[in-house]
């Protein structure tokens, strides 16, 4: 292992841990929303330290230059978060959706049930086994999935709408005894799409669901009461510990028999070495195999829902879309995560990657810059998006492919809230004092 590389590696994290630091020290806001995400970039350059000293036999050299784009990339992407505040909100309007909430709920826990129940069989049946490894190739493949035709147009429903999911659950707790049965629907449909992404082989969903689950309750706990506060926390403990006990089980069956030769190391070094991978793989990936392209991709990474209609390039899998970006990108290993400010690097060079990164600043900047005052709850599903992108961005950009599709259906939802809503008086709920 190259000392000199490493040094720069740690240097990375101590520049990505100056962001939280930076936060705290300009708003004195330790557990804001903005400080939890800029936490979560800390923590993952933190396992940045660990993928590169467990995986440094696949590694090529590490470009000094890449790391230090990758990093001035992130400084971008963070610096809405140091504008958005979610205390600026004083009054949000909910009981006129409340109608459209609970029709939406039913509707959700009613498609889930079906692909839940199968899920659910497929990981008891395989026990987090082999099995579900394959799954998770064989989709890659373009095999198909183990649920049935039905199932599986279900699932893709209830997936589309996983983003507010938990941003409607909190919502319906300010009126929990009448709300108490559309919660239930609703908490039962963010468990049926964590156990899809837990029965195909992925780990991504769960800890999205976990991080949207706390950024929802952030967003309305200054309005809750006391005791609602408690019953939350207490049930939130409950729901969070089994997504992260399944989790690590996950870990287990995704890495523990399967990629021992990657690092040619044992079983044991393997299992401690895959906690870092997804969360700490981008700035080192990028800068080991990611600056030196033979051509970008010209959008295939991030747009390629639309770019594929403007050069008539497409996939019928994911093996094949990867395929592809290796033969044009010279790419040792497209399909691994490259973050957002390497795969804007990778899709658009240089001058295109800063301007890619500054275009999506621009969009969450639009959309923060609205949420103070008095707000209907509807204006705060395009914010969700935005958190969203800010999260996985040091792991994927989430809306890439047919992903697309979440955005519609929730820009859907948003004029049908716009449109509708039942008259009610006194409908704000006014910030506790």
């Amino acid at each position: 292992m190259d000392q000199k590389e490493f040094f720069y590696v740690i240097l990375y994290v101590i520049g990505m841990f100056c962001l939280p630091l930076a936060y705290w020290l300009t708003k004195r806001k330790l557990w804001s929303i903005s400080f939890i995400i800029l936490f979560w970039y800390a923590f993952c350059a933190f396992t940045s330290i660990g993928f590169f000293y467990f995986f440094n036999p696949i590694l090529e050299t590490l470009s000094i230059d890449a790391l230090k784009y990758f990093f001035c990339g992130m400084v971008i992407v963070a610096s809405p978060l140091f504008i958005f505040d979610e205390s600026k909100i004083y009054k949000i309007e909910i009981k006129p959706y409340y109608g459209i909430i609970r029709k939406l709920a039913v509707f959700l826990g009613v498609c889930s049930i079906l692909p839940f129940a199968e899920n659910f069989f497929f990981l008891a049946k395989t026990g987090f086994g082999d099995a579900v490894v394959d799954a998770h190739q064989a989709m890659n493949d373009g095999e198909g999935s183990h649920l049935s035709f039905l199932s599986l147009k279900l699932y893709n429903i209830t997936s589309h709408f996983s983003d507010i999911a938990a941003l409607l659950l909190c919502s319906l707790f300010f009126d929990f005894n009448a709300n108490r049965k559309t919660i239930y629907w609703l908490l039962f449909t963010i468990i049926g799409i964590s156990v899809g992404g837990f029965a195909g082989g992925g780990r991504a969903t769960v800890v999205y669901q976990i991080m949207m689950m706390v950024i929802a309750y952030k967003i309305f706990s200054r309005f809750y009461t006391s005791k609602l506060r408690r019953k939350i926390r207490r049930i939130g403990t409950i729901v969070i510990s089994a997504f992260i006990g399944i989790t690590l089980i996950m870990t287990i069956a995704r890495f523990g028999n399967k990629d021992i030769t990657y690092t040619n190391e044992t079983a044991d070094v393997v299992l401690f070495s895959s906690s870092t991978v997804y969360t700490g793989e981008s700035p080192i990936r990028f800068s080991s195999f990611g600056w030196n392209l033979k051509n970008n991709t010209d959008g295939h990474y991030l747009y390629d829902f639309i770019v594929r209609y403007i050069d008539d390039v497409h996939f019928k899998n994911n093996n094949e879309n990867r395929s592809w970006a290796e033969m044009r990108t010279g790419l040792k290993y497209p399909q691994c995560f490259y973050g957002l400010p390497g795969f804007s690097y990778i899709d658009f060079g240089f001058v295109g990657g800063f301007v890619n990164l500054i275009f999506m600043v621009a969009i969450f900047l639009y959309y923060s810059k609205q949420l103070k005052g008095n707000i209907p709850l509807y204006k705060l599903f395009p914010m969700i998006l935005c958190l969203k992108v800010s999260l996985m961005s040091l792991l994927f950009f989430p809306y890439c492919g047919s992903k697309i599709l979440d955005i519609l259906y929730v820009a859907a939802l948003y004029y049908i809230c716009k449109k509708y809503k039942t008259p009610i008086k006194q409908s704000f709920l006014v910030k506790n004092s």
